[in-house]
């Protein structure tokens, strides 16, 4: 999959294929349709929030999404979830 990720601390973020995840346990796996950057990813990104937050690099961002799930990508306990054929 596409992401836009930074590679260390204070590394300039960029667009690059990572390996899509996996829904583990108590989660959900979204298919993310758009993204947006805010003032948290920039502060994350110039590593500003290092030591304040758990990262693990290349880190991916864009906090602010939507998109759709899918049942079969649903966890097992992740059962509060409504879901719909598409979003309003």
């Amino acid at each position: 999959m596409r992401a836009l990720t930074v590679l260390e601390p204070g590394a300039q973020p960029v667009v690059a294929e990572i390996l899509a995840p996996v829904a583990g346990p108590g989660t959900v796996l979204v298919k993310v349709k758009a993204a947006s950057l805010n003032a948290v990813d920039g502060a994350i990104a110039a590593g500003m929030l290092t030591g304040r937050m758990p990262h693990a690099y290349p880190l991916v961002i864009g906090r602010d999404a939507a998109g759709s799930s899918r049942l079969s990508a649903m966890a097992s306990r992740a059962s509060r979830w409504a879901t719909r054929s598409s979003a309003p």
